[in-house]
């Protein structure tokens, strides 16, 4: 369909809507005096079309172009749509002329012409049903007139009883339909050929398979509520960091008998502040490199895009340098290099802080520092969020944590605020922490990093005595209810720091455990205030307020193998509001899923790029990606660009080639340089696609 008729039919349903009366309808229809629906519709239908154009005139095309295609497809029948009216009846002439208008040129008698201004004058409901009881007597009274005796409308007319004379007939609504009588003047359904055409038609169309539709809305997040801000976040996790450093040393204590013993070396013991301090800032020095790489790839190609809004203009100041070449030369005046303002760039990034990260947490973290340094050097605001259920609310009476308590739960509600049709999120303890931010001076930057890298290693860390975070532990995935909250924090991240470029970053393991699956619904007549959603037979439509774009989440464009079984429904959320971001706001998606291991499996690479027994070809090249530059890219995951990164291959960081023997052989030390050139390659492969993007 069309825009035009697409707009034409909704128009129209809603001038039904708020024209005719459903009640009056059903009972003049059913009633004693019932009349034929078919001709009360021709009747009625451009009454209320007359009314909704009056209410909206920008639809008046609408309709003339939305009933010629109708026509030219032939909704109307053959006899329609090549303008045979000598072979039409009264009824199925009415109905064109109204529908198709007077340019269609349909024929009528003398005597049938005040049935045309009749239906013309209609203005209440009650005028529509007397001109269809007028219509209906004159059916069953009056012959059809012969072809020579048809006119076009707009002619004089008058009806006449046959002999010459003119009878008097009706020229007001008001007036229509006297001395009807519902059992004498009864048409059959079936003589409006032209609407049984219509309904045929419709009915051939009809997607017998289709899906129900609900049409949803987007819950606001109460980002007061749900982001932990990094100023609590440095205080409660320093605090629960200061506690493991206790228990380590604890710990220390009860073995130092085994201290100096050949099982128990110092470095496979639990980690004390000092040896904690000391490792990460030989990690920070290891980084430099790799940082120091990033900044210039994104400095010179920031140049490369300044460079090429640079244009040159003349200055009307004449260049004496040139005058002697003014007889060969017509270029002699100043120039000056004009550089247009350039982008203002700002990086948003989401990192997963669920229990299946553990063991890739410490990777992560370090790929997540790495991006931090980088955007403190090029000077660009940052923000960085951990999503978390495993976030509580501490009980100050009892010093015990309110997780699952009547208290949390009146907490999760505060997170979220919801309205008619909003899908329901409020039981949600999804949290967002606000690990580190570019708000932040460099002391508590440094804070922050510090309390994400001892995170990340006790994680590694075999010998870390009983971690235990309180509540920055490793909880679910409620990825699907961070994009939600994303929705309002890019807008306000962007506005706070006047930014022209947004880049939002997730890191993860994979796909979220969580999605939502009803709506609110306050017209229930039962206790319930939610209506289910069944992902199997419905499709999930939303239409965005700011875009008017519509989305069908049930059909998003995912991997091959995704389908509407409750496992793919988060993943098919998950890229419905990346795509819904993206429109809004024009920011690039980035995400990075992170992987065990040196290989990408068949199973992940299958999710994105369909079974390998169909697609070899794919399969083959992302995997010579991955030996190549340490990483396969996807398109199909809903971001611009989805990296699976194999973290035994490809860690953001830029070791040297370690410790080199002075007697080496020539052939050693090729080998080992080629070895550790092979490592940074694909560091810098990443780091090159990812300023690609971001610049």
């Amino acid at each position: 369909m069309s825009k035009a008729l697409t707009d034409m039919m909704v128009g129209h349903e809603v001038g039904h809507s708020l024209y005719t009366p459903a009640d009056e309808w059903e009972a003049i229809v059913t009633g004693d005096e019932s009349v034929n629906k078919n001709i009360l519709n021709i009747v009625e239908d451009p009454r209320i079309e007359k009314k909704i154009q009056r209410k909206y005139p920008g639809l008046r095309a609408c309709f003339v172009a939305g009933y010629r295609e109708l026509f030219d497809q032939g909704f109307f029948g053959e006899l329609a749509s090549e303008k045979r009216w000598d072979e039409m009846n009264i009824l199925d002439r009415l109905n064109i002329h109204f529908k198709g208008g007077p340019s269609l040129g349909v024929s009528f008698g003398p005597d049938e012409m005040y049935l045309v201004s009749l239906v013309d004058k209609c203005e209440t409901f009650d005028d529509a049903i007397r001109v269809t009881k007028e219509i209906m007597k004159f059916f069953n009274e009056n012959e059809e007139p012969e072809p020579e005796e048809m006119m076009v409308p707009g002619m004089p007319g008058a009806m006449s009883d046959g002999d010459g004379e003119t009878i008097e007939v009706p020229m007001d609504p008001k007036n229509a339909g006297q001395e009807f009588d519902a059992d004498e003047h009864q048409v059959d359904e079936d003589e409006v050929t032209t609407q049984a055409e219509y309904e045929a038609r419709i009915d051939e169309m009809l997607d017998r398979q289709a899906y129900d539709r609900v049409y949803i809305g987007m819950p606001k997040a109460q980002l007061n509520n749900v982001i932990i801000d990094w100023k609590k976040v440095n205080v409660e996790f320093s605090d629960r960091i200061q506690k493991q450093f206790e228990a380590n040393a604890a710990r220390r204590e009860e073995i130092k008998e085994y201290m100096n013993s050949t099982r128990y070396q110092d470095n496979h013991m639990p980690i004390d502040e000092a040896q904690a301090k000391s490792a990460y800032k030989t990690f920070r020095t290891k980084s430099v490199k790799i940082v120091n790489y990033m900044v210039k790839e994104f400095e010179r190609k920031k140049a490369a895009q300044e460079y090429k809004r640079t244009s040159i203009n003349k200055t009307g100041v004449l260049n004496v340098n040139a005058l002697h070449s003014y007889k060969y030369n017509d270029d002699l005046f100043l120039k000056r290099a004009i550089v247009h303002d350039g982008k203002n760039h700002g990086l948003v990034m989401l990192i997963d802080w669920s229990a299946s990260m553990s063991h890739i947490i410490d990777d992560t973290i370090h790929q997540l520092m790495n991006l931090i340094w980088f955007c403190t050097k090029v000077n660009i605001p940052f923000e960085v969020y951990a999503f978390s259920n495993g976030y509580y609310v501490t009980n100050e009476d009892d010093d015990d944590h309110a997780l699952g308590s009547v208290v949390e739960k009146r907490n999760n509600e505060a997170c979220w605020k919801h309205q008619h049709g909003d899908v329901y999120v409020g039981d949600s303890s999804m949290r967002l922490l606000n690990l580190a931010s570019s708000r932040q001076n460099a002391r508590q930057l440094t804070i922050s990093l510090f309390n994400m890298w001892f995170y990340g290693h006790s994680h590694s860390d075999p010998y870390q005595y009983r971690a235990d975070f309180g509540p920055y532990d490793l909880g679910s995935t409620p990825l699907v209810e961070a994009m939600i909250a994303m929705q309002e924090i890019i807008p306000k991240f962007r506005a706070a720091h006047k930014l022209d470029k947004v880049n939002f970053i997730t890191l993860t393991d994979g796909e979220a455990n969580t999605s939502f699956g009803s709506y609110v619904d306050h017209y229930r007549e039962d206790e319930r205030s939610e209506t289910t959603i069944y992902t199997r037979r419905t499709d999930m439509l939303y239409q965005d307020p700011m875009t008017r774009k519509t989305y069908n989440i049930s059909k998003m464009k995912g991997g091959p193998a995704l389908n509407r079984f409750y496992g793919h429904w988060a993943e098919k959320q998950v890229q419905f509001l990346l795509t819904l971001m993206k429109d809004k706001y024009g920011i690039n998606t980035v995400g990075i899923f992170l992987t065990p291991g040196t290989i990408v499996t068949k199973n992940i690479l299958e999710k994105y790029l369909g079974w390998y027994s169909h697609e070899r070809a794919r399969h083959q090249r992302a995997r010579k990606q991955v030996r190549t530059e340490g990483f396969a890219t996807v398109k199909s995951a809903g971001y611009d660009e989805y990296y699976i990164i194999p973290t035994g291959r490809n860690k953001l960081s830029d070791d040297g080639m370690g410790d080199v023997d002075a007697d080496i052989s020539k052939a050693k030390l090729r080998k080992l340089f080629a070895t550790s050139q092979k490592g940074k390659t694909g560091n810098r492969y990443l780091a090159n696609r990812m300023m690609d993007l971001i610049v």
